[in-house]
């Protein structure tokens, strides 16, 4: 059995302040929460906010990575790909959260001069590939990298990227320097979420920018409890503010262009900054 007394943290998770204070604690799942086949009985974790970074991060003894990676993508899509990409596709503009984050990044792109048939986009964690299946509907030329074999293949064989990589950042081989990098709700997901977007930083082409999407902690805590809300659901580290994106984007070497808020078509309340080197 877990308990408090053997988890409660001391420092933060992203920026190792000893400044954190704890604001809830869950002894169980909440309902509308992804399972991930953690016992009943063991369930147990709690939501910190760091008052150095202003971060908000879950704190647990589970290892979510390994868990994650072989039960996210069956417990969500049930690794209907296809079928799932395709329903989500058809969603219209008004009602799609991916819609509306290929205008914000094709918007910015055009103010960067950027010629969208010359330009390649690297996404990492591409999941379904409605994405990239989108910016390549614009003429950007589509890249992805999934840890999951069957979302690449899918990619490949069905979104038609002109390259994909089954695993990580870090196992990632090119010679190819891309103008766009997006991370579409993926660095809440990972322990270091700094390194991550550093070591992606140097696929980064001179003029290029990366896209960087996260769950936005202050408004979702302001329209809903934290049980209630999705942005602080255990598969998420890390639970961010305007604040702590500054802090994640400068540590890892970056310079932050713009950083907004966003209330999606989907009701979830979303950061989006643009970065470049």
């Amino acid at each position: 059995m877990i308990n408090k007394s053997n988890l409660s943290r001391t420092s933060c998770k992203l920026c190792n302040s000893d400044s954190i204070s704890l604001i809830a604690t869950f002894k169980k799942k909440p309902k509308a929460e992804i399972e991930l086949n953690i016992p009943a009985g063991n369930y147990y974790r709690e939501v910190y906010h760091c008052k150095g970074c202003d971060v908000y991060f879950n704190s647990f003894k589970y290892d979510l990575d390994k868990i994650y990676e072989e039960s996210y993508n069956k417990s969500t899509y049930n690794h209907r790909l296809l079928e799932n990409y395709q329903k989500i596709r058809k969603l219209p503009f008004e009602k799609s959260d991916n819609k509306h984050r290929v205008k914000r990044v094709a918007a910015f792109a055009s103010q960067q001069g950027f010629n969208f048939s010359k330009s390649k986009v690297l996404d990492i964690g591409s999941g379904l590939g409605v994405f990239i299946a989108e910016m390549q509907e614009l003429g950007f030329n589509g890249y992805c990298i999934d840890p999951d074999p069957l979302a690449i293949r899918h990619a490949v064989d069905n979104v038609k990227v002109a390259g994909g990589h089954s695993g990580t950042i870090y196992d990632f081989n090119t010679n190819i320097k891309f103008e766009i990098i997006s991370f579409n709700k993926v660095l809440e997901h990972v322990l270091n979420p700094i390194a991550l977007l550093k070591k992606a930083s140097s696929f980064l082409s001179e003029n290029g920018f990366i896209y960087i999407e996260l769950p936005d902690g202050r408004n979702a805590i302001k329209n809903g409890s934290i049980e209630e809300r999705e942005e602080f659901f255990i598969e998420h580290h890390f639970i961010f503010t305007p604040d702590s994106v500054s802090y994640l984007i400068d540590k890892a070497g970056l310079s932050g262009v713009k950083i907004e808020e966003a209330h999606d078509p989907s009701g979830k309340y979303t950061l989006y900054a643009f970065s470049k080197k």
